[in-house]
């Protein structure tokens, strides 16, 4: 694609920032900082969003397809971007459907490789059956397979920030995500009460963060939903993520990025980020004992071999996840699909 001529939106239809939001950020201003014209449009515009304040200090713009006359429909009529890369599964269906039918080159990403429940269920049913409208991309090889049409794997990636050796790593153990079932927390809370000399903590909200917070009062620290985990992650020594159902999870790469190990559960894609005893440990979900096991092993851990720890989880990140290496793949695919 030629730069500063032919433009690219992304779509999304988001209330608040997660993983979908760290891959369109780190997609967009990696797109804009090599002088693609880069356009992120949301579906409906729900109020004050923080990846619309990050993507404005980059310099990305931002539309509302809901505050134009006649919709998304009309606004992909209107200007007609070279290329539209939809995420999620509203903008999915919606940018897949108006997109062929007004002749608008189009590209999907599936990022989620939970079954969900009710209406999302539904959702991502629909999701599915419509992908054979557009080339597809899965930031993973299980949600590749789950696709209902053949997907090209690339995985998620960050940008890496700026890395200052500390003397010594931070015994905090910190959950970031939805509170959720299929996400463990559950799980990571039953581990902070078994290991009472630590220090856990837990970022993010959902359905259980209520019940859970009651529950576990005093046994870790529950600071809800932040929208910029930026100041936080110094405070990290270890990335916990019990989850029973993932792709290939941002977390995991914002903390590897930092030099932070990633305890996991063996699933989805974490094993390509998370190696044994390089980056982190790999657990099997059917044996929580072993997410004990792997606390132990890190709690006990000299800071020389914690530091040369952190310096592989960098590396890895560079080498393999970071703007430089995927963002050619992404150029490729819309390339191919403007023909």
């Amino acid at each position: 694609m030629n730069r500063c001529a032919e433009l690219i939106w992304l779509l999304v239809d988001s209330r608040a920032f997660g993983g979908i939001e760290a891959h369109i950020e780190n997609l967009s201003v990696g797109l804009h900082h090599q002088s693609y014209r880069v356009e992120v449009v949301f579906m409906v515009n729900y109020g004050t969003h923080p990846l619309v304040a990050r993507l404005q200090r980059e310099g990305v713009p931002v539309r509302y397809a809901n505050e134009h006359p006649g919709g998304l429909w009309q606004l992909l009529k209107t200007h007609r971007p070279a290329v539209l890369h939809t995420h999620g599964y509203k903008a999915g269906i919606l940018g897949r459907l108006f997109s062929k039918t007004l002749g608008i080159p189009v590209v999907s990403s599936y990022h989620s490789g939970e079954p969900g429940q009710g209406r999302v269920a539904w959702y991502r049913r629909l999701d599915h059956c419509t992908a054979w409208l557009a080339p597809a991309i899965a930031v993973s090889d299980a949600i590749a397979a789950d696709v209902w049409q053949r997907a090209t794997v690339v995985a998620n990636f960050v940008s890496m920030p700026t890395y200052m050796r500390v003397t010594k790593s931070p015994n905090t153990v910190a959950f970031v995500g939805r509170f959720s079932q299929e996400k463990g927390i559950t799980t990571f809370c039953e581990l902070a009460a078994q290991h009472p000399t630590l220090y856990f903590s837990a970022y993010g909200d959902g359905p259980l963060l209520n019940d859970l917070r009651e529950q576990y009062r005093g046994q870790l620290a529950f600071h809800g939903a932040v929208d910029d985990m930026t100041p936080v992650w110094p405070k990290i020594g270890v990335l916990c993520i019990p989850s029973l159902h993932e792709g290939l999870p941002m977390v995991a790469l914002e903390a590897l990025s930092r030099g932070i190990p990633v305890i996991a559960n063996d699933v989805g894609d974490l094993r390509r980020c998370v190696i044994p005893g390089e980056t982190g440990w790999l657990c099997d979900p059917a044996q929580p004992e072993q997410l004990k096991t792997a606390l132990l092993a890190w709690q006990a851990m000299p800071v020389n071999e914690r530091f040369a720890m952190a310096q592989r989880c960098r590396q890895l990140i560079q080498q393999q996840f970071s703007c430089a290496a995927q963002l050619p793949v992404f150029l490729d695919m819309y390339t191919r699909a403007v023909g």
